[in-house]
């Protein structure tokens, strides 16, 4: 069911913000430096914010000087939940990445970064809200709130880029 939504995403994307198939934007530098901006502000502050706040939690923790063997069997739960947040962000990085940068060259730069930058302050949060939710229960953290669309944005990012590719690679066979 999802991937049928993400497809009926991805074809309304393409033809309402895609240039001609193939077309290549007049100033391919300028479409891109929106996306390019976005994409490296995003990545230095998953290594300021994610990354830097997990060592803090694990020191503040006290767990950062322990060898393997002596880790507790549960962490607790300040290092646990930054730890979460940024490794969820790491599954996330990989398709933000393909998804903005195919969505820009392929369909419209201007709308990919948009899409990038309302996922990116939405990652933020959702990491922010999830490192700071010590002794609520998973389900009353609120995440979906966050996760949800910015899977929605993601897969009809990818899912718009491939539309494009396709009406490109059909084009060319006429």
């Amino acid at each position: 069911f999802l991937f049928t939504v993400y497809v009926i995403l991805g074809l309304v994307t393409s033809f309402l913000f895609g240039r001609y198939p193939g077309v290549v934007p007049d100033d391919l530098i300028a479409e891109l430096c929106p996306s390019i901006v976005v994409v490296c502000v995003f990545l230095t502050t998953y290594s300021v914010w994610d990354v830097m706040a997990c060592g803090v939690a694990k020191q503040n923790s006290g767990i950062s000087d322990k060898q393997y063997k002596d880790m507790p069997a549960r962490i607790p739960e300040e290092a646990f939940l930054a730890e979460r947040a940024q490794m969820n962000q790491v599954e996330q990085i990989p398709s933000f990445v393909v998804a903005t940068f195919s969505f820009s060259i392929l369909v419209n730069g201007h709308v990919g970064a948009l899409f990038a930058l309302v996922w990116a302050v939405m990652r933020r949060v959702y990491a922010a809200r999830y490192r700071n939710s010590i002794g609520i229960p998973l389900m009353d953290k609120g995440l979906s709130a966050y996760t949800v669309p910015c899977y929605m944005i993601i897969n009809t990012m990818l899912m718009s880029s491939v539309i494009q590719a396709l009406r490109y690679i059909l084009s060319t066979r006429v």
